[in-house]
């Protein structure tokens, strides 16, 4: 993100489909650093819905829990195949691993 760039963090998909038009923010942040459920639920309707589209998204993700690593890790996978991740502030060492030997760029390092 250069320094000129405007970002907003929201915490819906509401907040995202109420803003996505706004000219004057450049990078829309999603995420949870506490909760994968949630996370996974906001990257499903981000897909389904193409919200992604138009916009240039920021993820952060929580640590994550076996039960949802392969799921959340896949989420991830199909969005980056779709749109321009800015960046992704990663707080897991198993996703931060396995996004690395996916190549995937533009990871910042989190609560780790």
């Amino acid at each position: 993100m250069s320094s000129m760039e405007k970002e907003l963090r929201e915490l819906t998909i509401k907040d995202i489909i109420d803003r996505k038009y706004n000219s004057n923010i450049d990078i829309i942040a999603i995420g949870s650093e506490r909760c994968a459920n949630y996370f996974c639920k906001q990257l499903e309707t981000i897909l389904k819905q193409g919200l992604y589209k138009g916009l240039r998204i920021a993820l952060v993700t929580p640590k994550v829990p076996n039960e949802y690593f392969n799921y959340l890790l896949d989420l991830i996978l199909q969005l980056n195949k779709v749109t321009d991740i800015a960046y992704i502030v990663v707080n897991d060492y198993g996703l931060l691993y396995a996004l690395n030997k996916r190549n995937i760029k533009n990871i910042i390092l989190g609560r780790i």
